[in-house]
Parts: C-alpha cells; sequence; structure tokens
C-alpha cells in the first residue's frame, strides 16, 4: 500500500512537472526541390501556334518554362535549384547548373537555360 502511494505521488508530480513547461514551437523545415530541364535540341519543336499562358512562343522549352514558373510562384516558401540537361547524340550527354539560379522566385523567364 505505502509503495502504491509512492508511485501515485511520483506520477502526480512528474505530471505537475511537466503541464507547467512551456511548450515548444515546432520547427519548420523548407522543402528543396532540384528541377533538371532538358534543353536539347528537340525542345524547340513546337506544340501548337500562338502563345502559351505566359505569352511565350509555344514549344517544348517555353511550354516547360512557363509550367515551372507557375509551380515555383504557387508554392510557398520553398528552395529550388535549376540544373540543365542536354543529349547531343546517343553516345554523349551533358549536364551543368544554371548559373544564379539556386531560388528562382519570380524570374523564371530570365533564367540563361
Amino acid at each position: 500500500m505505502r509503495m502504491r502511494g509512492l508511485w501515485m505521488g511520483l506520477l502526480v508530480g512528474l505530471f505537475a512537472l511537466t503541464a507547467s513547461l512551456p511548450a515548444s514551437a515546432q520547427v519548420q523545415v523548407k522543402p528543396w526541390f532540384l528541377v533538371i530541364l532538358d534543353t536539347s535540341g528537340s525542345m524547340k519543336f513546337s506544340t501548337g501556334s500562338g502563345n502559351n499562358t505566359c505569352g511565350y512562343p509555344r514549344n517544348r522549352f517555353n511550354d516547360a518554362k512557363c509550367a515551372l514558373g507557375n509551380v515555383v510562384n504557387a508554392t510557398g516558401d520553398a528552395v529550388f535549384g535549376l540544373a540543365q540537361f542536354s543529349q547531343n547524340n546517343l553516345s554523349s550527354a551533358s549536364s551543368s547548373c544554371c548559373p544564379g539560379a539556386p531560388y528562382m522566385g519570380s524570374n523564371v523567364g530570365s533564367i540563361p537555360c
């Protein structure tokens, strides 16, 4: 009986101690995205007539640029990286990062890729 009282006292004390501690805020983690864009010659192929919804002439590259801009602008606080991939023939491929593009914000149209 005495042991049960001791345990109950410890549990009540522990509860009182944890109830009086201030709550700690949750840590927000910023998501990171890496987008790899094909910059080979096939990206110049037309996808229709006129301009896309971003005002660029319709081809694969401009449509991808428009879609990526829409995603970036619709995403909250995130970090976007951009790399380019170009395959010139069946035996060689090259990859490089676009200079100055670890975060694009709303300037997707001005990235040199």
